[in-house]
């Protein structure tokens, strides 16, 4: 009995032990609890000050850094009045939007586009009154600039009613330029020619015009702009006029940006443009191309490379995979160091701008960081391939356009059978995807008239249909058709694989 109580006697004290730590624990955290308490209430608050102070003083830079609009726009009457008076034309100019606020450094490069664009509207653009009248049209041409705020976006559409861009002129200036050959630019869509405007040193003129300017084309508009990630676009209507429609942040913004390393020099790519990154060495990567979720992308050129790290540059282990234009490239890099929010800028002396870098960022070490523009790369691409679909529903024709688009090829679409025989017979085409049952002109029926004529030659040509006709197939095969995809969830996914692999065999 002894030892039983003795045992309970230890084991009480013990429990009461226990319980002693507990409440030493207890009084512990909360003395701990007390104290933090104390030291986020003296360093909260503080912190709190120090962050809205800081946003009001970021505010009140913007704010000086900002400029009203007008100040782009008040050389251009006086511009416009030389001009018209030197050329012998009578032009009427239209300004608005001028009361919107943006960045100095955004001014600086507007200004000046704007002026240039204007110079080349009145020399280029708009015709001398007799001319006009004979076309109709009033003898005072008319010149509008028009700004808008977009969110945190600026546009300015620049506008002339004059003749348009001659594309039979810019094709042949192509050509001698060696920008493209004389067969692709056959192929080109008009809308695609005119891009050629904003190339390097391209004029349609054999000799200098002293009121376009010396050595400055269109291009450095383009340059400037991309320097803030804005863009450049060009509708034109030959005998109706052109529009230049000019994007450019309002403010200079930080934006994310994925550092790597090429040769000695650090290099940057924008993360909104970058589709993924992917390891060389786990990858499968033939010598010119990579598979980027699950299809092939080309990968930049030696030539390009030789561009961006001139003193050479070691194994690339890594590529980042870029997308514009619905076009995808994938730049090699020896490694990717991080993702930084920076601020971007023009390069600096004396860094040069190249047509692959024209913006550069500082790096947090002090470096110069290069980031290279997506659709320069994509630019270094072969022309996309042209693809023709004929397919009477407006529905699985509007399909296969997204689909082939968001490809990167270039999409034209015909109705009927009879419809794609007149396109196939007036413009050139690398592919043709046709449906076997169309008014007119079936699918056979176009794919044997293309052999008759001569016209398969060089063309990939995918037959589709929902028809459960077993002998389908074998029929398309002996009218000269590459492929039959059966209509369906995966069908379109199928004319992809069947094109792309088609068209890297030709």
């Amino acid at each position: 009995m002894r030892e039983l109580e003795s045992a309970r006697v230890g084991i009480e004290h013990a429990a009461q032990e226990l319980t002693g730590v507990a409440e030493a624990a207890d009084l512990a955290a909360r003395q701990y609890d007390s104290r933090a308490g104390a030291i986020r209430d003296a360093t909260e608050q503080p912190l709190a000050r120090l962050q809205r102070a800081t946003r009001e003083l970021s505010d009140d830079i913007s704010q000086a850094r900002t400029v009203p609009l007008s100040l782009a726009f008040d050389p251009l009457p006086r511009t416009v009045r030389d001009l018209a008076r030197d050329l012998g034309r009578e032009v009427q100019l239209e300004l608005s939007g001028g009361e919107i606020d943006v960045d100095r450094a955004v001014l600086e490069v507007i200004r000046p586009a704007l002026v240039h664009l204007i110079r080349n509207a009145v020399d280029h653009g708009i015709e001398p009154p007799a001319m006009r009248a004979a076309a109709g049209k009033p003898e005072q041409g008319t010149i509008s600039v028009s700004a808008k705020a977009r969110g945190s976006q600026l546009s300015i559409e620049m506008s002339d009613d004059g003749g348009g861009i001659d594309g039979d002129a810019v094709k042949s200036r192509a050509i001698e330029l060696g920008l493209v050959d004389a067969k692709a630019a056959a192929a080109m869509e008009y809308d695609e020619l005119i891009r050629f405007v904003l190339k390097p040193a391209f004029s349609t003129r054999d000799s200098v015009s002293e009121i376009s300017g010396r050595g400055v084309g269109l291009d450095a508009v383009f340059e400037g702009l991309a320097a803030f990630q804005g863009s450049v676009e060009i509708e034109s209507v030959p005998g109706k006029g052109s529009t230049f429609t000019l994007r450019a942040p309002l403010a200079i913004a930080a934006i994310e940006c994925i550092v790597a390393q090429l040769g000695q020099d650090p290099i940057g790519v924008v993360l909104s443009d970058a589709v993924r990154i992917v390891s060389l060495e786990d990858c499968q990567a033939a010598d010119d191309q990579v598979e980027v979720g699950g299809g092939p992308v080309p990968l930049v050129g030696p030539h390009v490379l030789a561009q961006l790290a001139p003193g050479g540059h070691q194994q690339a282990r890594f590529a980042i995979a870029v997308e514009a234009d619905a076009r995808r490239i994938a730049l090699p890099v020896d490694e990717v160091l991080s993702v930084l929010r920076l601020g971007t800028m023009p390069l600096p002396p004396p860094l040069p701008a190249t047509e692959m870098v024209r913006s550069a960022a500082i790096l947090p070490s002090g470096e110069i960081l290069r980031l290279v523009d997506a659709r320069a790369l994509i630019a270094t691409l072969p022309p996309a391939p042209r693809v023709l679909v004929a397919e009477d529903s407006t529905t699985q024709r509007e399909r296969a356009r997204r689909a082939l688009s968001a490809a990167g090829y270039v999409v034209e679409v015909a109705e009927d059978g009879r419809e794609a025989l007149t396109a196939l017979s007036e413009r050139e085409f690398d592919a043709l995807l046709t449906d076997f049952e169309m008014p007119r002109m079936d699918g056979i029926e176009l794919i044997a008239e293309l052999g008759e004529r001569g016209m398969l030659d060089g063309l990939s040509v995918i037959l589709w249909s929902a028809s459960d006709n077993p002998t389908l197939p074998a029929a398309a095969a002996e009218a000269g058709a590459d492929g039959f995809v059966e209509k369906g969830p995966e069908a379109e996914a199928a004319v992809l694989d069947a094109f792309r692999r088609l068209l890297s065999d030709s």
